[in-house]
């Protein structure tokens, strides 16, 4: 039975911000629309560390859709399934994780300046990067408060 009351709980919204999040981090990070043309890209050639991005992303996404059923389907948090250090452990890999995966993007951002012409890759990429790195930030952010929140308990 869904608990859809869960949701109201900051757990819940965090869970609900981490998944949107995780999402539109994806949809940024992969999806190019230039000219008119969509392209989904998992590789960008001369940006080998975005392959790694992406898996964290992936990665997160599940991680953080698990906990959003965890919470409605369930009516339970991570907490009262696992305990505490386990808790903590997941939340804290997973808060690590994204901050590397924030760091590189933001040193993407770094050397990917558009040039004259806006559709050479470096403007196309360098949006991409730009609104990749907010929504991981956004979504890291919201690790740290139920990080806090866990030892909090």
């Amino acid at each position: 039975m869904a608990k859809i009351g869960n949701l109201c709980t900051l757990e819940g919204l965090l869970n609900l911000i981490q998944v949107l999040a995780s999402l539109s981090a994806i949809i940024a990070s992969s999806i190019i629309w230039t000219q008119g043309n969509v392209a989904l890209f998992i590789y960008y050639s001369g940006y080998g560390w975005q392959l790694l991005i992406n898996v964290i992303l992936i990665g997160t996404l599940i991680f953080s859709v698990f906990l959003l059923f965890l919470n409605v389907l369930g009516g339970n948090n991570l907490l009262e399934t696992i305990g505490k250090p386990k808790t903590i452990f997941a939340y804290l890999l997973v808060f690590l994780l994204l901050i590397l995966a924030d760091a590189l993007e933001i040193w993407y951002c770094t050397f990917t300046f558009p040039s004259g012409d806006k559709w050479e890759w470096g403007g196309i990429y360098r949006p991409r990067f730009i609104a990749t790195a907010v929504f991981i930030g956004i979504d890291f952010l919201c690790y740290g408060i139920l990080l806090i929140l866990n030892f909090r308990y």
